[in-house]
C-alpha cells in the first residue's frame, strides 16, 4: 500500500501542484541528484521560508555583517554596470548588498513581475531601499539610458524568461540554452541592453552554504570575439546559464524557479502510437509518469513528463486511485469490467496511464 501520509501526497493539498511541478522539473533537470523526492521538496519549502526571513534581515542596520561577500574586486565602483542574477538563494539581498558596497543600483523588472517584486519588497519593509524600473516599457527603457549616463548601475534576474512577450515561444529575443542537457528558451534582452549601453555585464549569485549566506560577484563577461550586439547577446546568455548551472547542481533546492521553469521548455511535437495489448497482459497504474490532483471537487491526472494535467471523471479517479493506492495488478479482461468505453481504455494504454508489468 502506498504511503500517502505526507501532506503534499494528499491529492487536495494546497502544496500539491507545487510538489508535482518541483518533482517533475527535478526529474528532468537534476537527474544526478539522488535525494528522495519528498525530502527534496521538504528542503525546497524550508529554504523558501528561510529566504523570506533573510530578506527581513535587511532591515537591520548592520545586516551586511551576516553575509559573506565574495569577489568584491569585480565590482564596478563609480561606473555604470549591469549586475544579473538568478532566483537562487536569498536573491533580494543582492541589490541591498550592492548599495552597502557603494554601488548606486536600480532594480530592473519586467512588467509581468513588477507587482510581485513590489509586494515582496513591501512585505519585507524594503520598498524604500531602491528604485525600480519596468524595463520592457518604452518609458522604462528611456529612463535606463538616462540613468546609465549618470553612472547608475542596474540589477536584474534573468531566469524564467524575464521580459518575454505574451507568446513566449515565438519571441525573437530568445535563444535555446541547455541546462544540464535540457533545452530551455532564455531571454537575451539583458545582455543586449548591456552591450547597447556599453556597460559591463557582471554575473552575481546568492546562495546559502553551511548555515551562512553568501553573495559572489564574478568577472564581467567579455565582448572579445563577438561580431556585434546580437552575437554578444547570444553568447553571453549561454555563458550566464552555464555559470548558473554550477550553482544549481550544488544548491538545487535553493532555486525558486524550479517550481515553474517548465513554462520555458521549447514545445516539441511528439507523435503518439497505438499500443497492442492482449487479454492476458497484466497492468498497473503508471505512478512513475502520472499522479492525481483534486481542486474544488474536480479530479485531474497529472503527467510528470510534460507537466500537464487533464480532467477525469470522479468514477475514473476513484478507480485509478484504488489501483495506485493498493498496488492492484489487473489484466485487460479484468479492466474491461470497470472501463466500458473502448476509447478510454485505449487512451489509458496509449498515454501510458496503465503500464504492463
Amino acid at each position: 500500500m502506498k504511503n500517502i501520509s505526507i501532506e503534499w501526497r494528499n491529492v487536495n493539498s494546497i502544496n500539491r501542484v507545487k510538489f508535482l511541478n518541483v518533482v517533475s522539473n527535478k526529474r528532468k533537470l537534476l537527474q544526478k541528484i539522488n535525494q528522495d523526492e519528498d525530502d527534496f521538496f521538504r528542503d525546497f519549502i524550508k529554504f523558501q521560508k528561510e529566504a523570506v526571513k533573510e530578506n527581513h534581515m535587511a532591515n537591520e542596520i548592520n545586516f551586511d555583517y551576516k553575509i559573506k561577500f565574495l569577489g568584491e574586486e569585480n565590482l564596478e565602483l563609480g561606473n555604470s554596470a549591469m549586475y544579473c542574477s538568478f532566483r537562487l538563494g536569498a536573491f533580494m539581498l543582492i541589490p541591498l548588498m550592492l548599495l552597502k558596497k557603494k554601488v548606486d543600483v536600480i532594480v530592473l523588472v519586467s512588467k509581468s513581475s513588477y507587482g510581485k517584486t513590489v509586494s515582496l519588497l513591501r512585505e519585507n519593509g524594503l520598498q524604500d531601499k531602491f528604485e525600480i524600473i519596468i524595463i520592457n516599457e518604452p518609458l522604462g527603457f528611456r529612463k535606463v539610458i538616462k540613468e546609465s549616463k549618470k553612472g547608475k548601475s542596474f540589477f536584474c534576474l534573468i531566469d524564467a524568461g524575464a521580459g518575454l512577450n505574451k507568446d513566449r515561444y515565438e519571441d525573437k529575443n530568445t535563444t535555446i540554452i541547455e541546462l544540464n542537457g535540457v533545452k530551455i528558451k532564455a531571454m537575451m534582452g539583458i545582455p543586449y541592453l548591456s552591450y547597447f549601453l556599453n556597460i559591463p555585464l557582471i554575473p552575481i549569485f546568492s546562495f546559502r552554504d553551511s548555515g551562512d549566506n553568501f553573495i559572489k560577484v564574478e568577472k564581467a563577461i567579455e565582448k572579445r570575439n563577438t561580431k556585434d550586439r546580437f552575437d554578444f547577446s547570444h553568447k553571453a546568455t549561454h555563458v550566464l546559464w552555464k555559470k548558473f548551472e554550477k550553482y544549481l547542481n550544488k544548491y538545487p533546492t535553493q532555486w525558486e524557479t524550479l517550481y515553474y521553469i517548465h513554462h520555458y521548455y521549447p514545445i516539441e511535437n511528439i507523435e503518439g502510437k497505438v499500443l497492442n495489448s492482449s487479454k492476458t497482459t497484466k497492468y498497473k497504474f503508471n505512478d512513475k509518469l502520472y499522479d492525481f490532483i483534486k481542486i474544488e471537487n474536480k479530479f485531474y491526472l497529472y503527467n510528470y513528463d510534460n507537466l500537464k494535467s487533464f480532467l477525469i471523471s470522479e468514477y475514473l479517479y476513484t478507480f485509478l486511485y484504488k489501483i495506485y493506492k493498493y498496488e492492484y495488478i489487473l489484466n485487460k479482461q479484468e479492466l474491461e469490467i470497470f472501463i466500458k468505453s473502448t476509447s478510454i481504455m485505449n487512451q489509458f494504454f496509449n498515454e501510458r496511464i496503465l503500464t504492463a508489468v
